[in-house]
């Protein structure tokens, strides 16, 4: 069945059924629409991408490009110290927030007509080379961890509209969509400190000195500073730690405070992904602890397993559905008026209160 042979019995043009098929919506009425969409679900036509994307000078196809956190050097020498943690990092969708982001992103762009294509990256270089092989019409970058130099040359060099998700850059004229971190940052030390806490532990991803190397999370640092001033609590050194954002990187910031000497042990912990919290509870639980009686523990994303862990976690929310519509919408305006000029998009983002941060011990 072809495109010519779905218009002859929907009793349209050919330009019609392509409009269709390229969900041009608003140039055809959706009594029209229903009518020619019913042919093709009938005879199952699938159109020719290859044959369509030579003659549309388009591929229809959009790439999500997801970091690979770390240096192959640097992986490997973590590998020989715990394989698991390695191969967690290796695997971009190991990391809950990423998952949950490409699935998103992925149902608002198929009713746009698009495509997806997700890779993983170390380096700009591969975009750019992506771009160049595959002729996609636009790229999507999901919480680009290389560096400032390296989002640039993106952002400069790329062949196609670019939307960055959780990185801005200012001075540039880009796309982007965030949440607004720097309060999430807040509300999650103002909870802790509600419920009488004054040591709390900042557990960012990775080395606790790279919390200085991601603006998110440096935003959610700055805005856990912001909190402790306010209260008058002094930031303390050693109450800024850092570990894998994982399961296996949450159970091991979890044993590491069960080492500590009680005196120096934190009271509660802010976590900057869903993912630390839950291993770092599963863990302080394991080894004797309770959540919240004898630590409190908040965590970042709001993803869904956050509700369903024993006890459920304590997290800032931030809707990821709603930060894949922006970034999708984004993208779709760029590619269709190439002159739009940069748009960086800020989401709120709130505390779900559940069960994982309570009272300061009574013997602290």
């Amino acid at each position: 069945m072809t495109l010519k042979e779905i218009a002859r019995e929907a009793g349209v043009s050919a330009m019609t059924v392509s409009n269709v098929v390229n969900h041009n919506d608003a140039k055809v009425s959706e009594e029209t629409r229903k009518r020619v969409q019913a042919v093709i679900d009938k005879y199952g036509y699938v159109p020719n991408m290859s044959a369509r994307s030579l003659s549309a000078q388009n591929s229809r196809i959009i790439a999500l490009m997801l970091p690979i956190q770390i240096e192959e050097e640097k992986l490997q020498e973590i590998a020989q110290v715990d394989p698991a943690a390695a191969e967690s990092i290796k695997n971009t969708l190991a990391d809950y927030y990423s998952s949950a982001m490409v699935g998103y992103l992925e149902s608002k762009l198929k009713p746009m007509g698009y495509y997806t294509m997700l890779r993983s990256f170390y380096r700009a270089e591969e975009v750019l080379e992506l771009q160049r092989n595959w002729k996609v019409d636009g790229c999507i970058l999901l919480m680009p961890k290389i560096s400032d130099a390296e989002n640039r040359m993106i952002l400069t060099q790329s062949q196609c509209p670019v939307v960055l998700i959780d990185r801005f850059y200012p001075d540039l004229p880009m796309l982007s969509v965030g949440s607004d971190d720097y309060h999430g940052g807040y509300l999650a030390a103002q909870e802790c400190i509600r419920f009488g806490h004054r040591k709390i532990a900042f557990v960012s991803t990775g080395a606790p000195e790279a919390v200085h190397c991601s603006t998110i999370i440096q935003n959610r640092y700055d805005g856990y500073l912001a909190a402790l001033r306010e209260a008058s609590i002094p930031a303390e050194e050693e109450l800024l730690l850092g570990f894998h954002s994982s399961l296996s990187g949450g159970r091991s910031c979890g044993r590491y405070i069960l080492s500590l000497e009680k005196e120096k042990r934190p009271t509660a912990l802010v976590m900057a992904s869903d993912a630390l919290a839950i291993g770092a509870v599963a863990a302080l639980k394991e080894g004797g602890l309770r959540v919240p009686e004898d630590i409190s523990v908040i965590g970042y994303d709001d993803l869904p397993m956050s509700a369903l862990i024993d006890p459920p976690l304590t997290t800032i929310s931030q809707d990821l559905d709603a930060k894949a519509s922006a970034a999708a919408a984004l993208l779709k305006m760029k590619i269709d008026n190439p002159e739009m000029a940069g748009r960086q998009t800020l989401l709120d983002v709130k505390l779900a209160r559940r069960s994982t941060v309570g009272p300061v011990p009574a013997d602290f």
